[in-house]
């Protein structure tokens, strides 16, 4: 019953194909609506207990000269890829499509469980002041009782709109739509209000989509001796299709505990596209994987202490898929 969800509007074949695509994949399919049954995993309690997803760690300045002159960086905690807007316009949409990996303990893992997130989302690369992230995901852990939410499965589906100084922190399973692994899902976030985003997600295996509109998240400011609090608009300013290390909040202040991370073997991401606009609303162009920011996932370790790479995007042949490896550098 795909005419009980908000669509947006059939795009133009000829002047946005990869668009016509991704949108033909996510809702012409013969699909059941379900409700989207969120659950709000964040108790109301000033310190969280739940592992979250977020921004990048500020990078240090070589790390910035490195990505200008290859259009790689590395991060603690994202591998994939994002892409910035053209034409001065702003990105109001973005899909993606990928296959559920399966979790499993990386080798010499020692851990009771390890956890790892796949999603798309928007504006989260940019490193402005108050920048947020709508996402949407799959996550995908190891066997094993969580002892953080212990009624969690260990595959399922859920939303975030991340942001620094959020008075209310919030992460929503979206119980109406489960997921296993090799299961095929795909998700939209689309900008329908500077200050509102609806997501649709569908599981294409077992044949289910969901939609749900969700508001902008509501910021603390402190500006000299007042504190304020104000709701931002979302900018556009990113695209990302990402394969996450999540991370556990400590304490208010957004200070991150990474997870154990999972060998999640790889990810193909399918059907990378964003579509962009001068106001939110619908798409007036698109714009695939062309000139993309690669990210790629570093650990470091203590005994010998050292750096490595775990984690590493990989261009495909077509410019709407990107391929994500668990671990380094790989032969030919």
């Amino acid at each position: 019953m795909i005419g009980s969800i908000l669509i947006p509007g059939e795009p133009d074949p000829i002047t946005q194909p990869a668009l016509r695509k991704a949108w033909g994949r996510m809702f012409e399919p013969s699909l059941e609506w379900v409700e989207p049954d969120l659950v709000d995993l964040v108790p109301h309690r000033k310190k969280p207990r739940l592992h979250v997803t977020g921004l990048p760690q500020q990078p240090e300045i070589q790390q910035f000269l490195d990505a200008a002159s290859t259009r790689y960086e590395t991060s603690k905690s994202w591998a994939g890829a994002s892409i910035v807007p053209d034409e001065g316009k702003r990105f109001v949409q973005v899909y993606g499509e990928w296959t559920v990996p399966k979790a499993s303990i990386p080798l010499g893992g020692i851990e009771p469980k390890y956890f790892s997130a796949t999603w798309i989302g928007l504006d989260g690369d940019r490193r402005y002041l108050d920048a947020t992230l709508p996402q949407v995901g799959t996550q995908q852990n190891t066997p094993g009782t969580d002892p953080l939410l212990p009624e969690l499965p260990e595959y399922y589906t859920w939303f975030q709109w991340w942001a620094p100084r959020r008075i209310r922190p919030e992460l929503w399973w979206i119980r109406g739509i489960p997921v296993g692994y090799y299961d095929e899902v795909m998700g939209l976030v689309w900008v329908v209000d500077p200050k509102i985003v609806a997501v649709v997600f569908c599981n294409l295996t077992r044949k289910k989509i969901t939609w749900f509109v969700k508001d902008a998240p509501i910021y603390s400011h402190r500006r000299h001796d007042s504190s304020l609090t104000y709701q931002p608009n979302i900018s556009g300013a990113t695209a990302e299709w990402i394969i996450e290390d999540p991370t556990k909040e400590i304490d208010t202040t957004d200070n991150p505990h990474p997870l154990p991370f999972a060998d999640y073997a790889k990810v193909i991401f399918r059907n990378c596209v964003a579509g962009m606009a001068t106001a939110p609303g619908a798409a007036t162009s698109e714009k695939v994987l062309t000139a993309p920011r690669y990210k790629r996932m570093y650990e470091v370790l203590q005994r010998p202490l050292r750096t490595r790479l775990i984690s590493m995007p990989e261009p495909r042949t077509k410019t709407t898929e990107l391929t994500v490896n668990y671990g380094g550098f790989r032969s030919k």
